[in-house]
């Protein structure tokens, strides 16, 4: 099984979610009004704490499947899982959207129509993951965004302005996606009675317990990266929250091939983890990461010629494009090498200590200026805190991290001061090109020596 292949198949898959990100992040900010936007990004803010409530069973899965293929996988055991979940979920549905209904909460109601396909949907996806079948990865990760994709087309062509049909759209997505995959696995018999099976309560409380801790964690984990949008929501106006969440958006279309990365990994590692190839990957990572900043120049032409009431946000997002090479380590390293190496409550120890450095470090520097480029500058620094005193069991030398430091600082510095410049933007390209190789080639030439002939055999493949 080839990593490079499986990051070629889920990139594949994540093409498509560019687009739909693409259409999300531009199309939809240029259509709605910023109110009906700001509501819009709301939803998608609480949206993202729906996977705390399959409490840990999902993750669950997926540590006990890691590193295995289908066919050590019973068909009986694994559809007791399926059927379980189905019923679980289906009860906190009713109760979530008994109480979006009392209390008249329209995107209360919303999420309570998004967890069960959405949940579902993660099940497949964490389970395909672990078992290393990325082919079918890619084919359930591509339904839900290509019906988003062709149903909020549809809404723009119909001029549509309200916030909810875009909502209606994504659940759509979901849920289709949920029975596509539900009509396409072989080993799994949908039955809403609550299932039974030898041992079944034991293996229950196995998969929530080693679930819980990494789902506790990656909970924290989701605040932890959304901190700002959090900080913009709570304590400044709706205007605010709009542009820094636009400015989040922007960068989502380059992390789209990180997460490729992150998702195909996991299993990689599960099966070949040495302390040298976290080395490598670690420094291959900031490479790649550093070099990726490259694009927020194309950010801001599309939205400097298309989206003008948002060119407030390029400068937010100049700044958070900085986090890449950290957000690469941090979610295609850190987060599954907790999940290798089973240390679940180490992860949520951990997470729990970064989120309140970054609440600490946010409120302190927020104090002092009251303004969106101060919360993402805190962001900024809360990641790469992460990176320079990474988890214990990551054995990185005073003197790397000395270096590490010195690069980042270098790479950070130098571009936020060349997008601060009064220049033509295609000067500020070549100098941002010629700092970001220079940089690297000082820091990690060997990295980039071997970039260089990995991509000179490609072409040469190719042609």
């Amino acid at each position: 099984m080839s990593l490079r292949n499986d990051i070629l198949k889920v990139s594949g898959s994540n093409i498509v979610v560019l687009l739909s990100s693409i259409i999300n992040g531009f199309v939809l900010p240029a259509v709605l009004s910023i109110d009906d936007y700001s509501k819009l990004k709301t939803y998608t803010l609480y949206a993202s704490f729906i996977g705390f409530l399959h409490l840990g069973f999902v993750d669950g899965i997926n540590i006990k499947y890691g590193g295995k293929v289908i066919d050590d996988v019973s068909s009986k055991e694994f559809n007791y899982f399926h059927n379980f979940f189905v019923v679980f979920q289906f009860l906190i549905v009713l109760f979530v959207f008994t109480i979006g209904i009392i209390n008249k909460n329209t995107i209360l109601i919303f999420i309570g129509l998004t967890i069960l396909p959405l949940n579902l949907k993660s099940l497949f996806l964490f389970f395909y993951q672990a078992i290393g079948n990325f082919k079918l990865y890619s084919q359930l990760a591509i339904i839900a965004p290509l019906v988003s994709i062709f149903i909020t087309l549809l809404l723009v062509l119909l001029k549509v302005t309200t916030y909810e049909y875009y909502i209606l759209a994504s659940i759509i997505g979901y849920v289709l996606a949920v029975v596509y995959i539900e009509n396409k696995i072989k080993i799994v018999k949908l039955s809403f009675n609550l299932p039974t099976f030898k041992n079944g309560r034991f293996m229950l409380r196995t998969i929530f317990y080693s679930g819980f801790f990494i789902m506790l964690g990656n909970t924290l984990f989701v605040i932890f990266f959304n901190i700002g949008r959090w900080m913009s929501k709570l304590f400044m106006s709706n205007v605010d929250f709009a542009i820094y969440s636009f400015g989040m958006s922007l960068i989502g279309f380059i992390t789209i091939f990180i997460n490729a990365v992150t998702q195909s990994f996991y299993p990689h590692l599960s099966r070949n983890y040495t302390d040298e190839l976290i080395s490598r990957y670690r420094n291959l990572f900031l490479v790649i990461g550093s070099f990726s900043i490259i694009g927020y120049f194309f950010i801001v032409v599309i939205v400097e010629n298309f989206i003008s009431k948002y060119n407030e946000s390029l400068i937010l997002t100049g700044i958070l494009i900085t986090t890449i090479p950290g957000v690469l380590i941090v979610k295609s390293l850190y987060v599954n090498l907790y999940k290798v190496l089973k240390k679940e409550r180490q992860f949520l120890f951990d997470i729990s200590k970064m989120l309140l450095i970054a609440i600490l470090l946010s409120a302190i520097i927020f104090y002092f200026n009251r303004n969106t480029i101060s919360i993402a500058i805190s962001a900024v620094i809360s990641i790469y805190l992460w990176i320079i005193f990474p988890p214990s069991f990551i054995r990185i030398s005073i003197k790397e991290r000395i270096r590490e430091f010195c690069y980042l600082c270098l790479i950070i510095g130098g571009f936020i001061i060349i997008i601060m410049l009064d220049i033509v933007m295609s000067i500020q390209i070549l100098i941002t090109i010629l700092l970001i190789f220079v940089i690297n080639f000082i820091f990690y030439k060997r990295v980039i020596n071997e970039l260089i002939a990995r991509l000179r055999n490609t072409m040469k493949k190719i042609f």
